[in-house]
């Protein structure tokens, strides 16, 4: 809170109730948590798409699969291509930087889009050539 209006200061989120740290560390843990969870599920959803277009298994899961990662670039998108997890996990404090959202290595967090962009648009091309195909 601001020290005489009362209101939020600009400069960072409202504590938590009874904050003395703990309760902002668990839910940056859980944050980070939950983004990793995300990354596996959606790094699972670029390569069964890219599984379904090498084997040419093409059902509902490979288009479900495909929904999810557009969804995805669609949250990007119109987040100024920031995840809103990140946005929300430094907001409470977190260390600024690629990979504080995320439980994964900083040489990787810093590739995640220079290696599975081309991996989902190389298996969209493909269950594309294979639809057409068939």
């Amino acid at each position: 809170m601001g020290a005489d209006t009362g209101m939020p200061t600009p400069s960072g989120p409202e504590p938590l109730p009874g904050d003395d740290g703990i309760w902002r560390t668990l839910a940056i843990v859980a944050l980070k948590a939950l983004h990793t969870f995300i990354y596996f599920f959606e790094s699972l959803c670029v390569f069964a798409v890219l599984y379904g277009a090498i084997r040419n298994r093409i059902h509902k899961w490979t288009v479900a699969a495909i929904v999810v990662i557009v969804l995805e670039g669609v949250v990007l998108f119109f987040n100024q291509m920031q995840c809103p997890l990140r946005i929300w996990t430094e907001r409470l404090g977190a260390a600024r930087g690629s990979v504080t959202d995320l439980f994964l290595p900083r040489w990787l967090a810093d590739r995640i889009f220079q290696i599975y962009t081309p991996l989902f648009l190389i298996g969209c091309l493909g269950v594309v050539w294979r639809k057409l195909r068939s």
